[in-house]
């Protein structure tokens, strides 16, 4: 899993004050390097998993330290997510 780039969500979040927030994970691409390789792969012979959360914007921290802070946990959460579905 890449690791969470603060900057843009907090501009995201700064740009729509009002929008909650959705994350979106995803194991089963592992061994497909890009969207052309995707492409060429497909019809896939494996299954893909999806996972969808929501995330109230009320329930979010507002300062840039604890959205920060939040964004950490969200993506380990999400990092442990992805090696459960890899390592079953």
């Amino acid at each position: 899993l890449l690791p969470p780039r603060p900057g843009g969500v907090l501009a995201l979040l700064q740009g729509a004050p009002e929008a909650d927030v959705i994350v979106v994970m995803h194991a089963g691409f592992e061994s497909i390097p890009s969207i052309a390789e995707l492409a060429r792969h497909a019809p896939l012979e494996s299954s893909i998993e999806v996972g969808i959360e929501r995330f109230d914007r009320a329930d979010l921290p507002t300062d840039e330290r604890g959205i920060t802070e939040w964004l950490d946990q969200v993506w380990l959460r999400g990092d442990e997510w992805v090696d459960q579905r890899l390592n079953a």
